[in-house]
């Protein structure tokens, strides 16, 4: 298991990277809700060491499933099929939902808001 340490004295929550037996734990340095392609979505850039670790975790993953959650709550899950940086988008049911998860990875919201964006 690859853990980064938050690098931040706030309450941010980490994306949470899963795969072929690994788990990174991420911090991210950026966020923002976007709409691309008709697509309601959360736009993500990793912090650097976190960037490096999901850089490495995935250069192992191609062809392998690899699945994004955020608070216990899947958002993604999806084939790696190159090496990625530490950069993406994650599309979510709406915008509402966007928003939501963006305040949870920026610490500005509790991981129990996003129940009212998701079902399980």
């Amino acid at each position: 298991m690859l853990s980064v340490a938050p690098c931040f004295a706030n309450a941010q929550t980490e994306l949470v990277f899963e795969g072929n037996g690994q788990r990174l734990y991420a911090i991210v340095a950026e966020a923002e809700p976007i709409f691309t392609l008709g697509r309601h979505s959360v736009q993500f850039r990793l912090q650097a060491e976190s960037s490096d670790a999901f850089r490495s975790m995935t250069s192992s993953m191609i062809g392998e499933t690899l699945a994004v959650s955020v608070c216990g709550r899947p958002l993604l899950e999806a084939v790696v099929r190159e090496k990625l940086d530490g950069v993406g988008i994650v599309n979510v049911p709406t915008g509402e939902a966007a928003v939501a998860v963006t305040e949870v990875i920026k610490g500005s919201a509790e991981c129990s808001t996003l129940e009212l964006h998701f079902n399980e």
